[in-house]
């Protein structure tokens, strides 16, 4: 039963968790933990042993199932698991490295909105932690092969520790930058179909964006310049000299933005663009007071 239940796959290293989000194997796991019950004269001892982890629990002979510890059992079955699906991992050849682990971070991608789009219990919380920190651990010992999938947002969703070169304040949280990227959408700054949330997203919180994430304005730059000063309290180090390093905002003619662009946008007169500046004073006070306070 350990050999079939634990078997792990060269191929698809991640099935075993697959299975429990696709296809309920929870059970199966489940079932092996109360199999190995050894009944005594008083109490049950419930067992499970594997060379990396011994677990055992003494219950009395009239407890009722309820009162087993399923949940400690289940979090050893996958941490177990995802040891031995990370040597899987570890021990690939270079040259398809790359390309399976993209492979396995899509499965991530699929898993965790599966969880997420249901209703959660006990089980289903230990799996979604399980996927975050594969996703985590997979973005950390293999940063030189992947340095930006949209799994990796998600496992920033909950989280104040942006890894970014803008630096976000502690406080911001992935929910400001969705919120920010609709409001550029809104304000017609970006057209949404060629700067779409991922590409937004990796550019604002990737330390090192993919080549091709750019923010493309379509407004005239003494707006998008006053735009991009309106949100530098979010961040503790956006200015124009990292926006022209970055290399990642783009005018609307497709050309980089420059650090002098920007200021020297800045230092002309605003009174034509009045109305839509107050309106973008409107909506970043907005997001200040639910994120600064």
């Amino acid at each position: 039963m350990l050999n079939t239940i634990f078997h792990i796959d060269q191929n698809k290293p991640f099935k075993f968790i697959e299975d429990l989000i696709f296809y309920n194997s929870i059970n199966s796991v489940l079932d092996l933990f109360y199999t190995q019950t050894i009944i005594t004269e008083n109490y049950n001892l419930i067992i499970e042993r594997n060379k990396d982890f011994i677990f055992e629990s003494w219950v009395g002979k009239n407890d009722t199932s309820d009162l087993i510890d399923y949940n400690k059992h289940f979090k050893l079955v996958l941490n177990y698991i995802t040891k031995k699906s990370f040597e899987c991992l570890e021990n690939l050849e270079e040259s398809n490295k790359k390309i399976f682990l993209n492979a396995q971070l899509n499965l991530m991608f699929s898993c965790i909105n599966k969880i997420e789009s249901e209703e959660l219990n006990d089980f289903k919380v230990v799996i979604l932690n399980t996927l975050f920190t594969i996703v985590s651990d997979i973005q950390l010992k293999f940063s030189h092969l992947i340095s930006y999938h949209k799994v990796f947002i998600k496992i920033q969703d909950n989280s104040t520790n942006i890894n970014s070169i803008f630096q976000p304040k502690p406080e911001i949280k992935i929910s400001f930058f969705k919120e920010l990227h609709t409001l550029l959408i809104e304000l017609d700054l970006i057209d949404d179909v060629v700067v779409d949330e991922d590409v937004f997203l990796d550019v604002f919180t990737s330390n090192r964006p993919q080549t091709i994430s750019e923010i493309i304005f379509i407004k005239p730059n003494p707006i998008v310049a006053y735009f991009l000063k309106e949100i530098e309290p979010f961040f503790n180090n956006l200015n124009g000299v990292t926006i022209e390093k970055s290399k990642c905002f783009l005018n609307k003619q497709n050309k980089p933005l420059k650090a002098t662009d920007l200021y020297t946008a800045l230092s002309r007169g605003n009174d034509k663009n009045k109305d839509f500046l107050n309106r973008i004073d409107a909506r970043i006070s907005k997001l200040k007071e639910t994120y600064l306070g």
